[in-house]
């Protein structure tokens, strides 16, 4: 149970992922959608002794998710550090703010995409490229 947690806006789940258009195979079945300057991490242990070894190395195959903290990696200790407060920022927010939008920049066919597009249709747009 996620509602109510510090930095969660709201829990999504079942056909109420539909209001994202998440509602596809390879969507999980609980989505969290973040607070502003939240970020979720993945650390499940209390104690960093604790932490599984793939923690502290960039190990695509076995985190659980995209692991921000890997890009401050440190070459003294070859390791990553495991302080989640080094990201700033948000991942997962919704926002209606223009200044948080992403920017689309494409020629050829890519280019004839209306003025704003949801972020997930950008996948149809890249593979009619290659259509």
């Amino acid at each position: 149970h996620f509602e109510g947690l510090p930095g969660i806006a709201s829990v999504l789940s079942g056909s109420a992922r539909d209001e994202l258009g998440m509602a596809h195979e390879r969507s999980g079945d609980v989505i969290l959608i973040s607070e502003p300057n939240s970020w979720q991490a993945y650390y499940w242990w209390l104690d960093d002794a604790c932490a599984p070894a793939f923690s502290r190395t960039v190990d695509i195959h076995r985190k659980p998710g995209y692991d921000p903290v890997e890009l401050f990696f440190d070459p003294a200790t070859r390791s990553i550090p495991l302080d989640a407060t080094l990201i700033k920022g948000s991942h997962g927010v919704i926002t209606s703010e223009t200044a948080s939008e992403a920017v689309w920049i494409a020629s050829g066919c890519l280019a004839t995409a209306p003025q704003q597009i949801k972020d997930t249709d950008i996948c149809d747009f890249v593979l009619a490229e290659f259509q």
